[in-house]
């Protein structure tokens, strides 16, 4: 996956988690009953008690664009190395 796929993919994931926050922010109002949700391929229904899958939906989304993040940044991993003493002993 080239940096430009990887852009793509973490702009629709982002789009995604706006969409997602939007249903739950619907649902969350208890004077509504339903709320749909069309992500662009399809228009789905979701009703109050539908609102833990949309948490469940949430927390996988924000996993892959962590991941993705990750694979487009190089992870950001630092690695540590513990440096020699001063006087060059090698003994700490």
């Amino acid at each position: 996956m080239d940096a430009t796929d990887l852009a793509t993919e973490i702009a629709v994931v982002r789009a995604q988690l706006v969409q997602i926050a939007a249903s739950i922010a619907a649902l969350v109002d208890l004077t509504l009953k339903g709320y749909s949700l069309d992500t662009g391929q399809s228009v789905q229904r979701r009703d109050s008690q539908k609102l833990t899958d949309l948490f469940t939906a949430q927390n996988s989304l924000r996993n892959s664009l962590a991941t993705l993040c990750a694979r487009q940044t190089g992870s950001g991993a630092v690695l540590v190395v513990p440096s020699s003493p001063r006087d060059g002993s090698r003994q700490w």
